[in-house]
């Protein structure tokens, strides 16, 4: 528990934690005397579909957004801005749902 190379309590086998798990999980704040604490590396990296996911989700807001302060917008030259902002959000989520 908290060391690097740790005795098995049966075999007296000393295991290098590192060697072992290392490749599989990521160490955070692994110091002598401190107690382990792991995070599991697969679940630490989000895949790219998920990523790809929530660029979706967020393109959506973003054009929901546009959407509301282009109706809200009493200003012409600010109006085509948002036309023109909102287009190219529609154009990005349609490349994101295709790509």
């Amino acid at each position: 528990k908290g060391r690097r190379v740790v005795e098995c309590d049966q075999s007296l086998e000393e295991v290098d934690l590192l060697k072992i798990l290392g490749d599989l999980l990521v160490f955070e704040h692994l110091g002598i005397g401190q107690a382990v604490v792991l995070k599991d590396v697969a679940r630490a990296r989000p895949t790219e579909q998920q990523g790809i996911e929530r660029a979706i989700e967020l393109t959506i807001l973003k054009i929901n957004k546009l959407r509301e302060t282009l109706a809200l917008e009493d200003d012409p030259i600010r109006s085509v801005r948002f036309a023109e902002q909102l287009q190219a959000a529609e154009a990005e989520l349609a490349e994101l749902k295709g790509g």
